[in-house]
């Protein structure tokens, strides 16, 4: 007689989720082309939080950085935000000559093409381009919202609820994890060093079913 198989579908959300907290709570938080998170509460409730789109949402997402810099380029043009080397670096990247060739670039750019300008606005902001600096903060102030919510949805908890980041913007060494690992643990978060793994937590969810 054969042994009856059990079958869970699911996405690589939930997978990187099982890895990082297991069966138990805590907050995940993606941030790559776009962004979202997902909580689990001590009494077992999950919610999610963010996953809009780029429309409405991906706050605090590569997408959402390299928005904001063609957006910054726009405004030092006008005269509505100080000059400094953010639009010259986007220009040189993307072989444009002037700014107003931002125009038709991003009127025909794909979603990845934006998010691509991500690690330029990491690189100015690191050398100390304060406008790039200003978009990074907002982005860590965007993701910092998501954890902050869902620990206001999930609650109460006995224990600061455990973070962990999963995406291209927030591995280590990428521009967001320091200060968002920092912003984090002022509020009263406990941030995972791990960088959860889909694979991983497949295998043991496959395991335990």
């Amino acid at each position: 007689m054969e042994t009856a198989r059990k079958v869970r579908i699911g996405t690589d959300f939930i997978t990187a989720f099982h890895d990082a907290f297991g069966d138990g709570p805590g907050i995940l938080l993606i941030a790559g082309t776009g962004s979202s998170s997902m909580g689990r509460g001590e009494d077992g409730r999950e919610t999610r939080c963010g996953g809009w789109g780029h429309h409405l949402g991906d706050e605090g997402s590569g997408y959402a950085l390299g928005a904001a810099a063609l957006r910054m380029a726009a405004w030092q043009d006008d005269g509505r935000a100080p000059v400094t080397g953010l639009p010259a670096a986007i220009l040189a990247h993307l072989g444009l000559e002037r700014v107003q060739d931002l125009i038709p670039w991003a009127a025909a750019a794909a979603k990845k093409e934006v998010a691509a300008l991500a690690p330029l606005v990491g690189a100015a902001a690191a050398a100390g381009d304060p406008a790039a600096q200003e978009i990074v903060a907002r982005a860590v102030r965007d993701l910092e919202a998501h954890a902050v919510a869902l620990r206001e949805r999930l609650g109460p908890w006995r224990n600061p609820p455990g973070v962990a980041f999963t995406g291209g913007m927030v591995h280590h060494g990428r521009p967001l994890r320091s200060p968002l690992a920092a912003a984090l643990t002022a509020r009263g978060f406990t941030v995972l060093d791990m960088e959860p793994d889909p694979a991983m937590g497949a295998a043991r969810l496959a395991l335990s079913l």
